[in-house]
């Protein structure tokens, strides 16, 4: 499907993997899937998307040129980058110290400090966009009617 070589571009853009490759294409799919299956539940899309997390599947393919889906490829990219990268804090977090000796203090924890930041920031841009769609596709009129 056209979605995978796409899909799997962008990120390997978002997460800085493209020199040196870190992950496997088939990985990448992997985290997109479970990505689309988070945005799927968490965004209301006038296309009904099915999600087949053990076979690695999106269909409809939302990245064909006929009914193409920026929102949701976007939204399933950002969502990509922050797992990514969240996983890669925890990976480096353990390896994040500080001596102090009297006076002196050595830290070390530079490589953490900064993927906790970038994953930081995607999980954030995520969120901004999420909600960024969500108030731009709402419909007007609709409210919430209670007892009272």
């Amino acid at each position: 499907m056209a979605w995978q070589t796409e899909l799997v571009s962008i990120l390997r853009q978002l997460i800085n993997d493209t020199g040196s490759v870190t992950y496997s294409d088939s990985r990448l799919k992997d985290v997109l899937v479970v990505s689309a299956q988070f945005v799927k539940n968490e965004v209301d899309w006038d296309t009904t998307y099915t999600i087949d997390v053990p076979n690695t599947g999106i269909s409809p393919d939302p990245t064909l040129t006929a009914s193409r889906d920026d929102n949701f490829i976007n939204l399933v990219e950002l969502k990509s980058a922050c797992l990514v990268l969240r996983a890669e804090a925890k990976t480096l977090a353990g390896q994040a110290f500080t001596v102090v000796d009297g006076p002196s203090r050595i830290e070390v924890g530079g490589a953490f400090n900064a993927t906790n930041a970038f994953a930081n920031g995607a999980c954030e841009a995520y969120e901004r966009a999420k909600l960024h769609y969500q108030a731009g596709n709402s419909v007007a009129g609709r409210v919430v009617l209670g007892p009272y």
